[in-house]
């Protein structure tokens, strides 16, 4: 009786571990994933499973050939040439479809110690790209952070660090406009003409702010569709303290 016992459970053993051996390659099998998903969701897979994943590395549900594809970098460095930058970030942005399939794949088979496909994606763009560029990676506030974008069609888009401005003026002419009048157009609404500030370029100190002194460092300003509002808010400020100190 108790050889029985043994065996039975010496067998219930055996089978444990050997559905534990082939997870991976069921995981392989069931949503065909190329060896490098593999390598990233599961910790040591074997060679059998990982034999099988590289024939999924043309066509794998997750990560879509993306780290086999040399062309994304290239793009970057085109996107990125017209620009002068010393620091950069990289970001990942996905489709949702994709990873609702990578959470159903990690519950499913009870993962730990895995690596999400965004940040593998996300470290591999940031090691290809180390290699061929001079300037030196960085996380908080890079000058340039480059997105490569797959949730529709792939693109990669450029996104320029913000700077701020701050000037000090004494108003010496009595006389001298410092609020601006509202857009003749939307009448202070905001439109396309007075860029959604809602403010007319009638040769004020506001308005200079807002139209001229851009245009002198060939830069924008970041308003917005709402940016109305909040030029109203400094335009109160502004007429309460001359003279004044502005963030633009």
């Amino acid at each position: 009786m108790y050889a029985y016992h043994y065996k039975f459970l010496n067998s219930a053993y055996l089978y444990t571990l050997k559905l534990r051996l082939k997870k991976d390659v069921r995981l392989v099998r069931e949503y065909k994933i190329c060896d490098w998903c593999l390598k990233r969701l599961i910790n040591e897979p074997s060679n059998e499973a990982l034999a099988e994943a590289e024939s999924f590395r043309s066509a794998c549900s997750l990560c879509h050939s993306i780290p086999f594809r040399g062309e994304l970098v290239d793009e970057a460095l085109g996107a990125c040439s017209p620009y002068s930058f010393r620091t950069y970030n990289v970001s990942v942005k996905m489709c949702a479809s994709v990873l609702k399939i990578e959470d159903e794949i990690i519950t499913k088979y009870k993962l730990k110690d895995y690596v999400t496909l965004k940040k593998g994606l996300r470290d591999h763009f940031k090691r290809a790209l180390a290699k061929v560029l001079d300037q030196r990676l960085q996380e908080v506030r890079s000058e340039l952070n480059i997105v490569f974008d797959f949730t529709d069609k792939f693109r990669v888009k450029i996104y320029e660090r913000g700077y701020q401005i701050r000037l000090n003026y004494i108003k010496i002419l009595p006389d001298a406009k410092v609020n601006a009048g509202l857009c003749p157009v939307c009448n202070g609404k905001g439109c396309n003409v007075c860029k959604y500030t809602g403010i007319a370029n009638d040769g004020s100190l506001e308005s200079f702010f807002i139209y001229v002194l851009p245009s002198m460092l060939n830069s924008k300003v970041n308003m917005g569709s709402q940016g109305h509002r909040r030029i109203h808010r400094v335009r109160k400020w502004i007429a309460s303290l001359p003279p004044f100190q502005v963030d633009i």
